[in-house]
């Protein structure tokens, strides 16, 4: 029989190719969504938010696993990030039967979740992590993976930096030497599809990312893209004061004209932070997982992609 899985956050960048890889493996997959979608074979969509506490309820139910994939990345301020970063948890838990058979919980967090600190978005999925880790009923399985930056197909982020190097130059942003952990998106998917496979993963916050040691420099990442595209680009480091007072300027006008900024003074906090690789336990050393795709590799297929969707 097969099993089924919950999925919040279906149909954005990382759910969507969850919802691909859960049916490639056989599960039958409930996705809660906000909006009708198109039928697709082995997928329930069940419309409402985490407001709407049957939707929820019919979400959750008869499930063997639970992805908590939904999340914030940009709001206007602490109390929107954590209605989706922090609140959902509780909802979710508060939804899960008192005793009996309850799904495995994998909490896709952040390495941003380490740093707490340093913006409104990483204090806000620091905090759901410890609803989860204080308020999980002693019968409930749980997994926390934390993330670093994550591209792939679909994703918007990378497309910026190939743009930038399109129009012959490339914006690096705090210092070139600062260095991160990459996760390309169909390899982040596999491992916390297999992490449902493995007790050695319960109760634990697990790294993920693509073995490379010691990660990688952000000249490194625009290297490659660059010879990637065959394209020479004149490279600019914007420090952080000027991202700030762009950021600060960002912030007013987004006030004026309605808008969430993308770029506000926390998140130059994030984008200078000098260290983003993983350093904790690792996902490989519990479960039976290696990552396939590299940074070249990964920013190929990501090129290719955007080539092909007439985005380049």
């Amino acid at each position: 029989m097969s099993k089924t899985a919950a999925v919040t956050g279906a149909t954005g960048f990382v759910g969507k190719h969850m919802v691909h890889q859960l049916t490639a493996r056989g599960y039958r997959v409930k996705a809660l969504v906000r909006r009708p979608q198109q039928p697709m074979e082995n997928v329930e969509w069940i419309e409402g938010d985490f407001h709407n506490e049957a939707a929820v309820s019919q979400f959750v139910s008869g499930t063997d696993v639970l992805f908590h994939i939904a999340g914030a990345i940009k709001a206007r301020n602490f109390q929107e990030f954590a209605t989706i970063n922090r609140d959902s948890v509780t909802v979710l838990l508060n939804a899960l039967p008192p005793e009996g058979p309850a799904p495995h919980f994998v909490l896709l967090s952040s390495l941003a979740a380490r740093e707490r600190y340093l913006s409104h978005y990483a204090e806000s999925k620091r905090q759901g992590e410890e609803v989860l880790l204080d308020h999980a009923p002693a019968h409930l399985n749980w997994t926390i993976i934390r993330a670093p930056a994550i591209y792939g197909p679909g994703d918007y982020e990378i497309l910026k930096l190939f743009k930038s190097l399109k129009w012959g130059f490339s914006l690096v942003p705090g210092s070139r030497h600062n260095r991160t952990s990459v996760i390309f998106v169909e390899d982040l998917v596999s491992a916390m599809a297999e992490c449902t496979r493995c007790e050695t993963a319960y109760s634990k916050i697990l790294d993920v990312d693509d073995s490379a040691e010691n990660g990688y420099s952000l000249q490194e990442i625009f290297n490659t893209a660059s010879q990637i595209m065959n394209r020479r680009a004149l490279k600019l480091t914007a420090g952080r004061k000027s991202l700030k007072l762009f950021a600060h300027t960002n912030k007013f006008i987004s006030r004026i004209f309605g808008y969430v900024p993308m770029v506000s003074p926390e998140k130059v906090n994030e984008l200078c932070h000098p260290d983003w690789r993983c350093r904790d336990e690792h996902i490989k050393n519990f479960v039976a997982w290696e990552p396939k795709i590299r940074l070249n590799k990964g920013l190929e297929i990501c090129f290719r992609w955007y080539r092909e969707e007439n985005l380049l």
